[in-house]
């Protein structure tokens, strides 16, 4: 089965044209989903795969060339304690996840970002983000090198509802560049045994001004949050 599902050669556009729902556990290889298979996949949970570097290998010829728009809608990752990147590349935006709407990622020890900046101002349906136990996680957006300097980045959630983020002990940032985030739907925030994140400021405040040319910026404006 890996042989079949890593071989390109092997793969035509028509095997499991039709999968909705996979389940990974204990595989031996690196990255779990090659581009081929994302098409109609809608659920993926990944648990307990140790030699697991990467995800999501986006970065092959023909992706590159025809781009992707993944129907995926939930993503489950536990227990992966190699996992260095979900996404491996995504270079120009060539694959989105317009339709993504739970991320739950639990024991991840060496991931130090979770989405990719391409992909991040896209999630306009995101409805749940839960974030435990991933000692190495610095930021929740990795920041574009190529990226203006000075830039802000806006990043709209209209759909989350809800935060979970428990025991990222080097969490410093939502996104360690200039930016906003907006999510005027959230009920749901708790926050706990992040000791490097700053959760509120307000923009009359010093420390807002002083956080635009800093890199840890605070997740929330008071002013947004309690307006909504």
């Amino acid at each position: 089965m890996e042989e079949i599902w890593h071989s390109k050669a092997a793969f035509q556009d028509n095997y499991f044209h039709s999968l909705k729902t996979l389940v990974v556990m204990d595989i031996t290889k690196d990255h779990v989903i090659p581009s081929h298979v994302l098409k109609n996949l809608e659920e993926l949970e990944v648990e307990s795969c140790g030699a697991v570097e990467v995800i999501f290998d986006v970065n092959d010829t023909a992706t590159k060339k025809k781009g992707t728009v993944a129907r995926l809608k939930k993503l489950t990752l536990t227990m992966l304690p190699n996992l260095s990147r979900v996404w491996k590349k995504n270079p120009q935006g060539i694959v989105s996840f317009p339709n993504l709407q739970e991320v739950s990622v639990f024991d991840c020890g060496q991931l130090a970002s979770l989405f990719p900046l391409s992909l991040a101002i896209n999630l306009f349906k995101l409805q749940t983000l839960e974030i435990q136990w991933c000692d190495n996680l610095v930021e929740i957006v990795e920041k574009d090198d190529a990226i203006e300097p000075g830039k802000a980045e806006m990043f709209k959630f209209p759909c989350l509802f809800s935060l979970l983020l428990y025991n990222l002990p080097l969490l410093a940032c939502f996104y360690s560049g200039k930016h906003r985030l907006e999510c005027h739907m959230l009920d749901v925030l708790d926050v706990s045994c992040c000791p490097m994140l700053k959760l509120f400021t307000s923009k009359f405040h010093d420390s807002y001004k002083e956080a635009v040319t800093e890199s840890q910026q605070p997740l929330f404006l008071v002013e947004e949050v309690t307006k909504h």
